[in-house]
């Protein structure tokens, strides 16, 4: 029987290609796992049985290796048939329970909020990759087929084809009912260019086979030699174990079936028994409230190594589990020797508020947790610390010592990170650039609005104007100061130096704030009359707006400009971000809170793209709602401009520990009994229920930080190891308490003088410990932009440190803004000039370090 498809311009032997050779550990154990996967997250009720079966048919008296993928104890392909028209009518939006639609789809979104652990995108591929028809002289063909049949509860029956050829072609309608019988009894033929031999029984319970026609050798092979069996084992073992899921494997050829076993070693789960071999932790915090479940390590010396050859290790680490199917496996080389990894074992698994938190985190092949994403680096430390205890404990590891560093580089680092991290410094900058003026105790902001000639892009050529140039000034209190100064400098991206725009102006402030239009503005590269800028060549360009009160510059914002040249196009992976504040406004730049403190509370968003936004903001400090909802609108950045940034929450809190004749009942106080809390934002565009970022601030109360400089972002710690490391290292040694290591024996900084010889603060190995420093700042504070956390990197531009000129220190914000543009897609894309920029960024610091001697 034949039927009508309905043709896409997707080219699906290319997707599904290059989706399943993207595999890490290769196609047999995508194979293994998305169809499972698949499964799994349609379970209904009780355990999912998932049969893989080896068939052989005949095509012209020629074999057909067939294998069917069946699962019962789940929905089925449940929903409403959808064709294409509709589900693009849709926008690619499906309902929760829409899964023949998913299934046919192709590039859908779910709206009910579910948290699976995969969508059944890389579940077709897995399918199709292996189907490779061949034409009737047996030479392939550029085809990929399945057909996939499922028995929903109510006792509906349909079978659907998709014929990748190359174009992705679906067939609409699906079978249904009493042709799906015909179908299956018999064979499929595509409009005569193929014939699918089945012979195949009706499904008898709810479920959905998916079948695959011509099956590749190496999925044959895979099945014969067993290394789809053990595949499947890795993969799976743990859900098996728990009885959530069975798996079976039938070779018709052979007569043989096998059911997949968990490994011998984890058998009777010999960590809730008092077995020798193993060691457990459990309920190890991360921070935020986030434990691991569990990590079981053991070694015994009488199992024989079990790796699939040709792939990175399976079983010899630490397996890392979420929804009890295997992820990746931890390197272990560094603390078991060689001669012990076959007989280690080990794995770890999560709370479920972790496990949603790992799954933003992982690669869409599900083999893999990005390292750069919240959590995953103080999972991977945690269990490294494990392991180490017990390598330790083995006698395999004798670790690296770690001492406090020498008292004098500890100063230099101290000092450094005084002057650089917004912890160590008491005055601070508000958003487009305000500082706190020591005398009076004000906060200054500016802004700089214009219009560029096309909308859309921070070009200007000779001749244009920009327009509706406008400086506004904010001061608060209000009633704190009646005047300021302001004036427009320009000033090239490689010469430091500005030009004054005009003549500066004093301005008026009523109620705290003036407003100075400035009109339309000219650029010109003649001589610059009134209206007019001059810019002598083309290229980049900063204009900067700046304030001036009591003779004191207090606040400034910029805007980027381009001459006679296109801005870089760098695409923006993270286009809005979320960073959050908690100051204490009664003792200035301290952590700690103490009951009766007022603290100011600032949630702040950014868009660094193009276009407009609307978003959402979710924002609370323990019980105490802060946001619920709050709608921030951003205009886009033009291309090449600076970002745009809304403040979201601004509250000024007075905190108690214990309910007080004040505190009850206040808006503008809140109950915080003594320990650590948190301050939480979420960013969400209207109607999602996923947030795109999210940032968690710690609130001391009334406790010390850990950190032995409770103002700072990190401790310095020497190491003394035999072998060779990195020239530093940021780790976080517990939660929300960071170390920079370096090792004493590295080569430069051993040859380097120990003492210094005259004053420069970066003379013999001081000049080290500045340039680690800077670069282990950076690391930190940009580390959180995976989440789409701006809060620390924007927190190393919060004030103009003493001794720096604000040119200076505004020319180095700005190049910290790069780093931040540049932080997905520029990393990625041209590493050479990210990392260009960052040692741009660390020349800065070094250099303005050493001008305040």
């Amino acid at each position: 029987m034949t039927s009508g498809f309905v043709d896409t311009s997707t080219n699906m032997v290319r997707v599904v290609q290059n989706a399943i050779e993207s595999y890490g550990m290769g196609p047999i154990r995508a194979l293994a796992q998305e169809p499972v996967q698949n499964s799994k997250d349609a379970k209904h009720g009780g355990p999912v049985h998932v049969e893989y079966r080896l068939l052989t048919r005949q095509v012209e008296g020629q074999p057909c290796h067939l294998l069917t993928v069946t699962d019962c104890g789940t929905t089925g392909l449940q929903g409403p048939i959808l064709s294409k028209e509709k589900r693009d009518a849709r926008g690619g939006e499906l309902e929760k329970g829409e899964n023949w639609a998913a299934f046919e789809g192709q590039g859908y979104t779910r709206k009910d909020g579910e948290d699976p652990l995969g969508s059944r995108g890389q579940g077709k591929s897995a399918f199709l990759y292996h189907s490779n028809p061949v034409d009737s002289d047996g030479n392939p063909m550029d085809r990929h087929i399945m057909l996939y049949d499922t028995r929903l509860r109510n006792g509906e029956y349909r079978l659907g084809v998709r014929y990748a050829m190359p174009a992705d072609r679906v067939k609409e309608p699906p079978f249904l009912d009493d042709d799906v019988k015909k179908v299956l009894s018999e064979k499929y033929e595509t409009d005569g260019e193929l014939i699918v031999p089945l012979g195949l029984p009706l499904l008898q319970q709810s479920g959905t086979r998916v079948i695959v026609p011509y099956l590749s050798d190496s999925a044959r092979d895979a099945i014969l030699n067993r290394e789809l069996h053990r595949w499947l084992q890795r993969c799976w073992w743990r859900a098996i174990q728990i009885g959530a899921l069975e798996i079976i494997v039938i070779d018709e050829e052979t007569d043989r079936t096998e059911t997949i076993q968990v490994p011998s070693w984890w058998a009777n789960e010999p960590w809730r028994h008092d077995d020798s071999r193993v060691r457990v932790h459990e309920n190890v915090e991360i921070g935020d409230g986030l434990k691991i479940k569990r990590i079981v390590l053991l070694y015994d010396e009488d199992l024989p190594e079990d790796e699939i050859d040709g792939y990175s290790p399976q079983y010899s680490g630490v397996q890392l589990l979420r929804g009890q199917q295997w992820i990746e496996t931890l390197d272990v080389r560094e603390y078991v020797p060689r001669e012990f990894r076959g007989g280690f074992r080990g794995f770890a698994e999560f709370d479920r508020r972790l496990e949603r938190e790992l799954n933003k985190a992982e690669q869409p092949q599900h083999d893999r947790f990005i390292r750069r994403y919240r959590f995953v680096g103080s999972v991977h430390n945690r269990i490294e610390e494990a392991v180490r205890s017990f390598a330790e404990e083995q006698g395999w590891y004798r670790g690296a010592e770690t001492r406090a560093a020498p008292e004098r580089e500890r100063e230099i680092a101290t000092e450094f990170l005084t002057v650089f991290s917004s912890g160590g410094r008491r005055r601070r900058r508000g958003s487009g650039g305000a500082t706190l003026d020591n005398e009076a105790d004000l906060t200054w902001k500016c802004e700089l609005k214009l219009e560029f000639p096309s909308e859309g892009s921070a070009r200007v050529n000779w001749g244009q104007s920009i327009q509706n140039v406008t400086i506004s000034v904010q001061c608060e209190p209000a009633y704190a100061a009646s005047r300021a100064e302001v004036w427009l400098e320009l000033a090239r991206e490689d010469d430091p130096t500005p030009s004054l725009v005009g003549q500066s102006q004093v301005v008026e402030l009523i109620g705290g704030v003036a407003r100075t239009e400035l009109g339309d503005i000219q650029i010109v590269n003649g001589s610059a009359g009134v209206g007019k800028i001059h810019a002598p060549e083309p290229g980049e360009y900063r204009l900067r707006a700046k304030v001036r009160h009591n003779g004191e510059q207090v606040a400034s914002a910029t805007r980027r400009l381009y001459v006679e040249d296109d801005p870089p196009s760098s695409p923006q992976p993270k286009p809005h971000t979320i960073s959050v504040s908690v100051q204490n406004l009664s003792r200035a730049g301290e952590r700690r809170i103490n009951s009766g403190d007022e603290i100011g509370v600032q949630v702040t968003v950014t868009n660094r793209s193009p276009e407009d936004a609307t978003l959402q903001v979710n924002a609370s400090l323990e019980h105490r709602l802060l946001a619920d909802g709050e709608v921030v609108i951003l205009d886009g950045a033009p291309l090449g401009d600076v970002p745009t940034r809304q403040t979201a929450v601004s509250q000024r809190l007075r905190v108690y520990t214990s309910p007080t004749q004040g505190s009850l009942g206040s808006e503008s106080h809140i109950v915080l009994p003594p320990g650590r809390h948190y301050l939480r934002a979420d960013l969400y565009p209207p109607g999602r229920e996923e947030p795109i970022a999210h940032r968690n601030q710690p609130v001391y109360v009334e406790v010390n930080p850990s950190m032995n400089h409770d103002r700072l972002p990190f401790d310095l710690e020497a190491v003394e190891s035999k072998g060779p490391m990195p020239m530093w290292e940021i780790k976080e040694r517990s939660t929300d308490e960071w170390v920079l290591c370096y090792p004493s024996t590295y080569p430069i900084y051993h040859q380097l003088p120990r003492l210094q010889r005259h004053r420069s603060k970066l003379s013999g190995r001081l000049s080290f410990i500045a340039e680690i420093c800077a670069n282990g700042l950076l690391e930190w504070s940009l580390a959180p932009m995976a989440n789409s956390d701006s809060s620390l990197i924007e927190q190393l531009k919060e004030s103009l440190p003493d001794r720096i000129p604000p040119d200076r220190w505004e020319s180095y914000c700005e190049r910290l803004d790069g780093l931040v543009a540049g932080y997905g897609s520029r990393r990625n894309e041209n590493h050479g000039e990210y990392m260009k920029r960052w040692r741009l960024v660390v020349a800065d610091m070094l250099d303005m370090f050493e001008g305040m001697d």
